[in-house]
């Protein structure tokens, strides 16, 4: 699989196409980050009833105790001021709810706005750039020999074969399309290696290639 043309122009257009994409989710990946910060302020006034009940609740706490060691009436003085600490605690409970509503909602906000715009371009850009790679790759030119090999020739290249066939290590017409002229048929028999590079010639320039000969 190749990434990238071997030729100038078209291995440029496919750079600026991927700088664009990377620009993209960046892009949007600040902005979800940046609605995150934003929505995650509203959590503020949680944070502050929380200290708030902890504080309430803590001092409560105090003063019952200092009001059970009052004697005959401290144990009676001591429940309200118990239920009060109690009160302290729910608004803490409450506070931290609040925190966690928010902490939550600003996380969805920001997945989604980062996510959703570049998901939606990789829908439509991933399949073609893909499917270009493995053609181009398929349409390479052989490493060691510098020549196309049949077995990586793309399939278009097979189909550019048109009315002819391998047969023999030649090239003849397939049956039942007519008989070819006597010059198609000299030119028909050659080796089916050359047949094969001289077919899949338009595939590799079509992706990109640069085709080594001898």
């Amino acid at each position: 699989m190749k990434l990238y043309a071997e030729t100038a122009p078209r291995r440029a257009r496919q750079l600026a196409g991927d700088l664009l994409v990377l620009a993209w989710t960046a892009a949007w990946v600040l902005a979800g980050r940046g609605l995150y910060l934003l929505v995650e302020k509203l959590a503020a006034p949680g944070r502050a009833v929380e200290r708030a009940g902890t504080a309430f609740a803590t001092d409560a706490g105090e003063i019952q105790q200092k009001v059970a060691r009052i004697p005959v009436v401290g144990g009676e003085l001591r429940d309200p001021f118990g239920r009060l600490g109690g009160v302290g605690r729910v608004l803490a409970e409450a506070g931290m709810t609040q925190q966690q509503v928010v902490h939550e909602l600003a996380l969805w906000l920001g997945v989604l706005v980062a996510a959703v715009p570049v998901v939606a371009l990789l829908v439509v850009w991933l399949p073609g750039r893909v499917a270009w790679a493995r053609e181009a790759g398929a349409a390479s030119p052989d490493p060691f020999g510098g020549e196309l090999a049949p077995p990586r020739t793309p399939l278009r290249a097979t189909r550019a074969l048109g009315r002819t066939r391998v047969s023999g290590g030649r090239v003849a017409a397939r049956p039942g399309r007519g008989r070819p002229a006597a010059g198609t048929r000299r030119r028909r028999r050659r080796p089916a290696a050359a047949a094969w590079r001289a077919c899949a010639g338009r595939d590799v320039r079509r992706a990109g290639a640069i085709r080594r000969g001898r």
